[in-house]
This record gives structure tokens, C-alpha cells and sequence, in this order.
């Protein structure tokens, strides 16, 4: 009996690995069509951006969402800002230039070099002091043609020097690296960086696909290193996070621990009525249509294990939860992990509804449990929403924002977006919250060029939304931003809405 279930296993892996590669295959020709009919448009880029080296004094960045915001690794009062989006009178702005903010000084300086990555976002930034330099590691990302016919996900590898303010790229084995992805996590584990998750959308493909695979990049070999284990996970039955993008990463030690997300299952076939026939409610016309899941999981790995033993573990957390969340930010604080922000999906008979948070959340890494955020010396009711904080400078509910942890205890929260009514509003404002103190916010910018209607941002909910992901489905809702005149407007490429 036990021969036949080892027979039967080994062939179900076999068709799984071969259903793998041939869905590997499929991903590989559709990229290769689209990135032959894209080469026309980023050589026009790449020409109209042949500028030399540039470097200039600017009050704030230009409006933007689905960037990057890093901490310097050496300088504690500076954070690294590198590209993003907006929308402009119905067009997607893409960025590419790099921003560095001292907010001891409340200074800002642009860096733009022509000689690096094309403009992007949903990409991901990883800070590092390595071989005796400060350098930003950023990969993958997305972008799209001002038309919307073309797109675009990249699985280029690049480090920015943040002594000499240049790119370089970095030469990977394209038989052994991540594929073309965006919203996906990355994080630093000792010399590695570490990605997980993501997602890939290409129009010849009738669905989104996400991504659970675990990567690591050795920064000493400058070579990737795959973590999962199809083949260990099948015969084993090993349980694995189930696929996802707008997730958030955090290492503690040599565990890696993977919150939440977004991803997309397909519905269980419904089923005939007792005589074998469709009745009138068995209509399987949406039977194809993926559906959108929120995440509230929690999953850990150790890095440090050897690779027969490296297994995914799902982390018990109790009952005292918070929300079911995508697109929120986090920053690890001494023993522990502080998320902010996100939204969370639901239903209300057949009509989706997106919530979007302004609560904060600590986890605990040696207790594995959730507990809200209180600030000190603000009442707060036990039964009140753990709001992230209760005085007027807090930041509205958003998803999408940028969280960094500067020095040994200051968190800035920067951008983010939120829907009211069925119209997409990008953040611009910037908030600290000392996490030693925690006293309450402080602005270090206040909103420019047009506001959000706060009253309508603070009921937090959206109707007839549809998937809200903040890495995942492009929105149909109409973006509503304006250019602001003190900010910077170059090194930017018109686009259409993409998925983020």
C-alpha cells in the first residue's frame, strides 16, 4: 500500500513539474512579444534622456505612488526616495530619478543619471553598507506605453552608488534569477537579499499570476539562489504561502517572516442540479473569473537552515487580529514589527467594497501575537479602533504608503492613495512618529497641489470597487491628481493606468 501512495505521489509530482514548465514557457513567449513591440518606445527614452549626470536642490518630490522610500545605511537622518507614479490629466507619469531627504535639515536633493534603470514602479529598493560603500539595490518594477496596448514587467538588477550618485547594473544568470515581476518584497538578510512573491501580467494571458517563490542574492557570488523547493514541498506535503503580491517582508535573526497580501483564486466549480441539468440559478458565466482574496496570514522560514530543512511555517497569532490587509507599510523596531495603513476587501452581497486603514499594529517576533498601537498620554477607549493616531495631525486612511525607520527610532510615513467615491487621490504629505516617545505625529509635509476631500478619505470606505490591491489589478476608478509647481517635473514618461 505504501508503494502504491509513493507511486502515485512521485506521479503527481511529475505532472505538476511538467504543467510548471510548460506555464514557464507560455510566461517566457509572451514576454519575448511584447518586449520586441516595447523596444521601440525605451529606445525613444533612452535617447530622449541622454543627459549627463545632474544634481539640484528641490523643496519636495513631485507626487507620486508605488516608489520606493529606504533608509541611508550609514547616514541615520537620511532616507532615498527612487521612482514611482502619478496621474496627470488622465496620463501615468513614471519616474526614475532618486531623491535624497535629510529630515534633520529638512533638505531635499534630486540625483538623475541618464546611464540608469528606465523609469518604473511597484519595483523594490534594498539599502546595503557593502565591500566599504553605501549602496541601493532596486529590482524588477513595471511600466507601460502611453497607448496601454504594451506592458511591461522587468527582471533588471541594478545598484545605485549613493557616495558617486550613479547606477550600475549588475549582470545576472538569466537561467537561474526571479522572472519579470512586480509588487513583490525584498529585505537584507546578513550579505543576501532576499524576494519573495509578486505578481506577472501579460494581455495574451487570460489572468494575473502570483508569485510564492523565496530568492536569495548572494551581494559576495553576485548570483541568485532559489529557496523553495518544489520537489521537497510535494512529497512532503509541506505547507507554503499561498501566492501574492502587496505583502511586506521582516527579518528578525535568521527568520524571515512574510505578512499578508493579495492574490487571486479561481472559484469552485458550481455544481448541476440533482437531475444532471443546469437549473436556472446554475449560470457559470463568471465560473472563470478569478476572485480577489485579502490576507491576514502570517508565515516564517529560516534562512539559515540547511536546505533539506528549510520549511515554511504558518505563525499562530491568536485572536486578537488586525484587519485582513494588502498595501501597507512596515518598519521592524527593536523586537518587534509595526504595520501601517493597507486596505482590506469585502463584499457586500455582490457588491465589493475596499476599506481603507490609518490603524497601526505592532507583531511581536518572540511572542508571535498582534497588539494596536497606543500613543502615550492620548486617551484612547480599550474598545476604540487601534487608530495609528488620535490627534489631527495623523495620517488620513491610505494603502500604498512608504514607511522607513530613520536612526534607532524615527518612522516616516511618506504618500500612499486612497478612493473617495470612485476617484483615486495620490498622497504627497510626510509624517514622523518617534517610536521611542510615541507623542503623537509631526507633518514634514503638509499636502500640496490638490488635497483630498478629507471628510469623505476619513469614512475609509469605497463602493463598487472592485479588487483594490495595492500591487495587483489595474483600478478602473479615475485618477485625480494636479501637477505641483514647487516640486520637480523632469525625468518623468507619460504612461497609461497600470496594474500596480
Amino acid at each position: 500500500m505504501g508503494k502504491k501512495n509513493k507511486g502515485k505521489r512521485k506521479g503527481a509530482l511529475r505532472t505538476k513539474l511538467k504543467t510548471e514548465r510548460k506555464a514557464e514557457k507560455k510566461e517566457r513567449r509572451a514576454m519575448e512579444r511584447y518586449d520586441e513591440d516595447l523596444d521601440a518606445v525605451l529606445a525613444e527614452i533612452a535617447e530622449h534622456d541622454k543627459r549627463t549626470l545632474s544634481e539640484e536642490s528641490v523643496t519636495r518630490p513631485s507626487r507620486r505612488s508605488n516608489c520606493t522610500v529606504v533608509a541611508h545605511p550609514s547616514n541615520d537622518n537620511t532616507s532615498i526616495f527612487f521612482g514611482g507614479e502619478d496621474t496627470q490629466e488622465g496620463n501615468h507619469i513614471y519616474h526614475r530619478d532618486v531623491l535624497f531627504y535629510r529630515n534633520d535639515k529638512n533638505i531635499w536633493r534630486r540625483f538623475s543619471d541618464p546611464a540608469g534603470p528606465l523609469p518604473r514602479c511597484s519595483h523594490q529598493c534594498v539599502p546595503v553598507r557593502f565591500g566599504g560603500r553605501d549602496l541601493m539595490y532596486t529590482f524588477g518594477g513595471e511600466y507601460s506605453t502611453p497607448d496601454g496596448d504594451k506592458f511591461r514587467h522587468f527582471k533588471d538588477l541594478w545598484v545605485f552608488d549613493l557616495e558617486s550618485h550613479t547606477w550600475h547594473e549588475v549582470h545576472q544568470n538569466s537561467r537561474n534569477q526571479p522572472s519579470a515581476r512586480s509588487g513583490h518584497r525584498m529585505a537584507l538578510w546578513k550579505k543576501c537579499l532576499v524576494l519573495f512573491g509578486g505578481f506577472f501580467d501579460a494581455y495574451e494571458q487570460p489572468c494575473t499570476k502570483y508569485y510564492n517563490d523565496l530568492w536569495l542574492f548572494d551581494l559576495e557570488q553576485s548570483e541568485w539562489r532559489k529557496i523553495t523547493n518544489t520537489t521537497s514541498e510535494l512529497l512532503t506535503d509541506t505547507a507554503v504561502p499561498s501566492p501574492r503580491s502587496g505583502c511586506q517582508l521582516a527579518v528578525y535573526g535568521d527568520t524571515l517572516y512574510v505578512f499578508g497580501g493579495y492574490t487571486q483564486i479561481m472559484p469552485e466549480p458550481k455544481k448541476k442540479s440533482s437531475s444532471g441539468r443546469k437549473g436556472r440559478d446554475d449560470d457559470d458565466s463568471d465560473d472563470d473569473e478569478p476572485i480577489g482574496v485579502t490576507l491576514d496570514d502570517v508565515w516564517c522560514i529560516n534562512l539559515a537552515a540547511e536546505k533539506a530543512d528549510q520549511r515554511w511555517e504558518q505563525v499562530r497569532t491568536g485572536n486578537h487580529l488586525p484587519a485582513p490587509r494588502a498595501g501597507f507599510s512596515l518598519v521592524t523596531f527593536k523586537k518587534r514589527a509595526l504595520v501601517f495603513g493597507g486596505v482590506t476587501d469585502s463584499s457586500d452581497g455582490d457588491r465589493p467594497t475596499s476599506t481603507f486603514l490609518d490603524d497601526a499594529w505592532w507583531f511581536s517576533f518572540e511572542r508571535r501575537a498582534w497588539s494596536p498601537l497606543r500613543m502615550k498620554g492620548i486617551k484612547q477607549d480599550k474598545d476604540q479602533p487601534p487608530a495609528a493616531a488620535q490627534v489631527d495631525t495623523a495620517p488620513l486612511p491610505r494603502f500604498k504608503p512608504q514607511a522607513v525607520l530613520l536612526g534607532s527610532s524615527k518612522m516616516i510615513i511618506y504618500g500612499g492613495m486612497v478612493e473617495v467615491k470612485s476617484k483615486e487621490y495620490t498622497h504627497d504629505d510626510m509624517y514622523l512618529l518617534d517610536l521611542n516617545k510615541l507623542d503623537g505625529w509631526r507633518v514634514l509635509l503638509p499636502p500640496a497641489g490638490l488635497a483630498v476631500p478629507t471628510a469623505e478619505a476619513k469614512d475609509k470606505k469605497v463602493s463598487d470597487s472592485g479588487s483594490s490591491d495595492s500591487d495587483s489589478e489595474a483600478s478602473d476608478t479615475e485618477s485625480d491628481s494636479v501637477p505641483d509647481d514647487s516640486a520637480p517635473q523632469a525625468d518623468t514618461v507619460p504612461g497609461p493606468a497600470t496594474p500596480q
